[in-house]
């Protein structure tokens, strides 16, 4: 629930909690795909297993692969396991980016050149991943806006296993 406010900024609410309906919220924006060499910020960040996954904003026009809007955004996907699993969760922000699975902290992270991760055992079912990206001001550019992350699962020998889910289109965001 969210305490009276014309702007989210101020509202009191659990956005990170696996029941929030984030419906209103609408989609994220790809801002580019990691490994592709279009923008200076590719391939960041450094040592990254998805190489399908895309850096994604807040679906603004003034989101590009070199400039966003300075302060934070809301990201949010749920996921299901079929099977109970280790799963590794990786994550990195421009500029930072506080993650959290069913809303719980997990990880967070102030570089967009190092990702971060996490493993984490899971029961079968669905999960909630809910992300605060936050770009800080800068005199001049590029300054882009955005976060990457990606659940992979885990084998036996610690190596990942299958891709769950990464950040694409399908993430719901709100500035």
């Amino acid at each position: 629930t969210a305490s009276r406010s014309t702007s989210w900024r101020s509202w009191t609410f659990s956005w990170v909690a696996p029941d929030f309906d984030d419906s209103s919220w609408g989609s994220a924006k790809l801002v580019n795909r990691q490994r592709e060499y279009a923008t200076w910020r590719s391939p960041l960040p450094h040592i990254w297993p998805d190489t399908a996954g895309y850096w994604i904003g807040p679906n603004r026009a003034d989101v590009t692969a070199t400039s966003g809007p300075t302060g934070a955004a809301l990201y949010r996907k749920s996921f299901t396991l079929a099977d109970d699993a280790t799963v590794r969760i990786f994550g990195a922000g421009d500029n930072s980016l506080v993650a959290y699975l069913d809303g719980a902290p997990i990880t967070d992270g102030k570089s967009f050149t190092v990702g971060k991760y996490i493993d984490m055992d899971l029961t079968a079912g669905t999960h909630v991943i809910a992300a605060r990206g936050n770009n800080y001001p800068k005199a001049t550019l590029p300054n882009p806006t955005g976060i990457i992350m990606a659940v992979y699962t885990v084998g036996d020998a610690g190596l990942l296993d299958e891709l769950v889910v990464h950040t694409d289109h399908t993430w719901n965001a709100i500035y």
